[in-house]
């Protein structure tokens, strides 16, 4: 049917920012990935923003679409330039700090630190594993350094919550690097 194989085709030019089978396949790959971050993270991010700025919290409202809408515009500057490395490495340093200043802040009923999981795997899936384990071992120092800095905190966590969190978080980025490293070796 022509009209399936043109959407087919449609969804492979978007997520291959156009490059379609021109690139090795391990490149292609992380294009791909990198593209399904930023069409289901910029949007997601927009609209989640609208339910915070509905529950009266403008700051972290208005952070979160602004780091929604950097992800968007990272999308058409992947597709414009192809600089794969440079948008992988700018989108999850974006990620750790938004991430980071949503641990400080503490969100809904502190329930925003939880957002801190999902961020080894876009670490570890955008810039590969060894780098990708980096980023989240510098997510771990931070939260350590910002939570022995009470000054520094908005978020009032109970120190059996952060040992629990930042084990798990750890863990979570163990799983993500030996996953990625061993796909990469085969």
């Amino acid at each position: 049917d022509k009209k399936a194989m043109a959407n087919q085709g449609f969804i492979r030019n978007l997520m291959t920012s156009g490059t379609f089978d021109a690139l090795p396949i391990e490149e292609l790959r992380r294009v791909f990935i990198l593209n399904s971050f930023l069409l289901i993270g910029g949007p997601f991010l927009m609209a989640y923003a609208a339910l915070i700025f509905i529950e009266g919290n403008k700051f972290i409202s208005i952070s979160t679409f602004s780091i929604g809408v950097i992800i968007i515009i990272n999308f058409f500057y992947l597709r414009y330039s192809l600089n794969r490395i440079f948008v992988s490495y700018f989108v999850t340093t974006t990620m750790l700090l938004f991430f980071f200043m949503l641990y400080v802040t503490g969100g809904s009923l502190g329930s925003a630190a939880l957002w801190m999981y999902p961020f080894p795997l876009i670490a570890v899936f955008l810039v590969g594993a060894k780098s990708g384990l980096i980023f989240s071992l510098a997510m771990i120092v931070m939260a350590i350094i910002a939570y022995l800095t009470p000054d520094f905190m908005v978020a009032e966590y109970y120190a059996d919550f952060i040992k629990r969190l930042l084990g798990a978080f750890a863990v979570v980025s163990l799983f993500a690097y030996v996953y990625e490293y061993l796909r990469g070796k085969t």
